[in-house]
């Protein structure tokens, strides 16, 4: 009985993973489409704090349209893509009530 449920866990998991994994591609080819090929960068490519008061505005809208547009994303992940520290964000989001 115990080889029985755990030959069934072990398929409820590949058919779990496989869904999963699909789900993960489909997203990603859909951020791939909206936003280009992400680009593995050093944190030296992040720009500057010292940007005028709207670009500092338009970056904190890229990093809400990110995790808007790719829900699974976590605020940090985007600030990543958008070359931004994730501090930064969180001041620049408070400073101008976004």
């Amino acid at each position: 009985m115990h080889e029985e449920s755990y030959k069934k866990s072990i398929g409820n998991f590949l058919s779990w993973a496989s869904d999963r994994i699909e789900r993960e591609v489909a997203q990603n080819q859909k951020c791939e489409r909206d936003f280009g090929t992400a680009v593995v960068f050093e944190d030296s490519d992040r720009e500057s704090a010292y940007l005028s008061d709207e670009t500092k505005i338009e970056r904190v809208e890229q990093v809400q349209k990110i995790v808007r547009d790719c829900p699974w994303k976590t605020v940090n992940e985007a600030c990543i893509e958008a070359k931004l520290y994730h501090t930064t964000y969180y001041k620049w989001k408070k400073d101008h009530n976004k």
